[in-house]
């Protein structure tokens, strides 16, 4: 619709347009028969009147003619399709003793099909596109190996930390390296967290693996994903040694998913290994 917008074209541009749009939309045999219909059903009016093909006919002509809608409007009149097949409908047992209208029909439907094949251009949505993304199965050299197992479907392979002393203020990059042993049931969400020595959060980061680009529920089995989280620690955040610390949970009901193997911590939690958090930089 933003793209007929902004063509401007004018009123009278779009009083023939509109016609064209919804009778296109219907296919061609449909808005034939529709024609047919209606013009018909004027003719004979007299004789006997058939209501449905002018009542909706003239609604077509009036919302046209009001110039409301100045843009496509195949989908936003498409609840009025049921009135013109309704109409088509009834042109068709009309005209069903002639053998002409019939294979007239299946022409105009046969042309369409072709015309559309041949013409019909996409206009573009706007959406990026989906990059092409690498699976790997091969496991990569890890810094730090595990052997975790989080749930019943997702390993953790490994981790790395960097830097390991770090001022107030800075990053610290968390890359954890996961593998799929089947698909997952939740798109949950992975966190990590830095804890003091005295049990406290002093900085976390939590999302979806990849920056929230690739959810566990799009993971193949077997496949292995390296996925990097960046901890920015506060200038508030007091010198000394913490812990980092990450697993996952379901982010609808807050439950951390259950952890089975080494490094672990009480909380369904793995440890990481310790960093060194100096006084911020002057």
């Amino acid at each position: 619709m933003r793209y007929h917008l902004g063509l401007a074209r004018s009123y009278w541009t779009w009083l023939g347009y509109h016609l064209y749009d919804f009778g296109v939309f219907l296919s061609l045999p449909l808005a034939f028969l529709f024609l047919f219909a209606f013009f018909y059903a004027l003719l004979t009016a007299r004789r006997r009147l058939v209501a449905l093909p002018i009542a909706f006919g003239l609604s077509l002509i009036l919302f046209d003619l009001a110039g409301i809608a100045r843009g496509e409007v195949a989908r936003v009149w498409i609840f009025l399709t049921p009135f013109a097949v309704m109409g088509a409908a009834w042109a068709l047992t009309v005209l069903s003793r002639r053998h002409w209208p019939a294979a007239l029909v299946l022409g105009l439907a046969a042309l369409q099909l072709v015309t559309f094949n041949a013409f019909l251009r996409v206009v573009n949505t706007g959406v990026t596109p989906v990059a092409a993304r690498e699976i790997v199965y091969e496991r990569p050299s890890i810094p730090h190996p595990l052997d975790v197992r989080l749930g019943e479907n997702i390993r953790l392979l490994g981790y790395d930390v960097r830097p390991v002393t770090l001022p107030a203020g800075e990053s610290v990059a968390v890359t954890l390296y996961w593998q799929a042993a089947a698909p997952a049931a939740a798109a949950y969400t992975v966190f990590t967290h830095v804890i003091s020595s005295d049990g406290q959060l002093a900085a976390q980061q939590d999302g979806m693996p990849q920056n929230n680009q690739l959810p566990v529920t799009c993971w193949r089995p077997g496949e292995v994903v390296t996925d990097t989280h960046e901890i920015r620690v506060d200038t508030a955040v007091p010198p000394g040694q913490y812990a980092i610390r990450a697993g996952m949970y379901n982010s609808l009901t807050g439950e951390r998913l259950p952890v089975t193997g080494n490094n672990l911590f009480p909380s369904d939690a793995v440890e990481l290994g310790v960093i060194a958090i100096t006084r911020p930089e002057e």
